[in-house]
């Protein structure tokens, strides 16, 4: 059986194209964090991202995936 990683290449280049765009410096909002107790409001994480090093990861993450598509390699996942 033959997969195809194409899509997933196109995903991440276009993610890494719009994050090009990005300041230098940008903030997202992350997961949902509960407060401690029921009393206690929860609130949503601030997650301070350097485009630099997004745009870096989503390089790797290019190439990896350029990689399993030749058939070279594999992709061995242990969990979530």
């Amino acid at each position: 059986m033959s997969f195809s990683l194409f899509p997933k290449q196109l995903l991440f280049s276009s993610w890494k194209n719009l994050f090009k765009n990005a300041p230098a410096s940008f903030v997202l909002t992350g997961a949902y964090v509960y407060g401690e107790s029921d009393t206690q409001d929860g609130y949503f994480e601030k997650l301070t991202l350097s485009r630099d090093e997004v745009m870096a990861q989503f390089e790797k993450i290019i190439s990896m995936s350029e990689a399993l598509a030749k058939g070279e390699f594999f992709l061995y996942h242990c969990g979530i």
